[in-house]
């Protein structure tokens, strides 16, 4: 049960921090002006039986205008604290950049458990208006 829990809270997590953000490209598209966000993370309730009873952490998300496009990037640290006193750490980090066209983009991923990495992956898409379709690159390490 434990585990089922805990990989519902980093599946829900990672789903959230993966999905890239709306392309700031087009026409109307003006300018993104910097900003840095910290969130502190806390469980308020946890059903009886669900093995978890705590879970505490932090979100940060810093996007920067880097010239030639933006800069996103995001770090979720989550301690999930089990009924027996045990628990997990999970450390989620994720860079990505959008071409200022909104024709490129690029991510790379990091995810550690318990201080050990458990997944990393690098990405790259790229739109071609002529082609009418795109091209997307997934790259592990």
């Amino acid at each position: 049960m434990h585990r089922q829990i805990l990989f519902s809270l980093i599946v829900t997590t990672l789903l959230w921090a993966v999905t890239p953000a709306p392309s700031f490209a087009g026409p109307a598209a003006s300018r993104i002006v910097g900003h840095r966000a910290a969130y502190n993370l806390s469980l308020l309730d946890a059903k009886e039986g669900a093995g978890v009873n705590a879970v505490d952490g932090r979100m940060v998300l810093e996007v920067t205008d880097a010239c030639d496009g933006y800069t996103l990037h995001q770090r979720i640290v989550l301690r999930i604290y089990d009924n027996r006193g045990g628990g997990v750490t999970s450390d989620f980090r994720m860079t990505s950049w959008e071409g200022a066209d909104g024709r490129s983009f690029r991510f790379n991923t990091r995810e550690e458990v318990n201080g050990k990495e458990v997944q990393s992956f690098d990405g790259e898409a790229a739109l071609d208006p002529s082609e009418g379709g795109g091209e997307v690159t997934l790259t592990g390490r």
